[in-house]
């Protein structure tokens, strides 16, 4: 592999990770999971996009409850963006994403969190960058 290649890492955050979700009613970690995507994926960068343009149309229309909501359902649309698949019954479509992380905040943060740890995408860095000789 020639060494430019290892900076693409598009597919990479395209290609899903596994989550175990926490089970809140045991606070362990339970069967269930999400298969989620970088955070650098194609499918949040465009759900991101869409959602700041609805969020933009929409600034200034309405209360300050009605901004909230907004608020609300963009994030919810993002981070629905992130889950490509799941252990669980229904099918795993947009829609039921996105009704599900409504009610499941902790999940949701979970989801998030893990969108954004590089390192479980694109491998661990060093942990010395160090070109030097290493004290003794």
């Amino acid at each position: 592999m020639s060494r430019i290649n290892r900076y693409k890492t598009r597919e990479r955050a395209n290609e899903g990770i596994k989550v175990k979700l926490l089970d809140p009613s045991t606070g362990h970690i339970g069967e269930d999971w999400v298969e989620v995507v970088s955070s650098l994926s194609d499918a949040f960068r465009e759900a991101r996009d869409k959602a700041l343009q609805d969020a933009g149309a929409t600034a200034g229309v309405g209360d300050e409850k009605a901004r909230k909501d907004v608020i609300d359902e963009v994030k919810t649309k993002m981070h629905a963006a992130l889950v490509k698949a799941w252990s669980f019954e229904d099918a795993c479509t947009l829609d039921n994403v996105k009704a599900w992380l409504l009610k499941a905040q902790k999940a949701s943060q979970a989801i998030m969190v893990a969108s954004t740890q590089d390192e479980r995408f694109f491998g661990k860095p060093s942990t010395d960058s160090s070109d030097g000789a290493k004290a003794k």
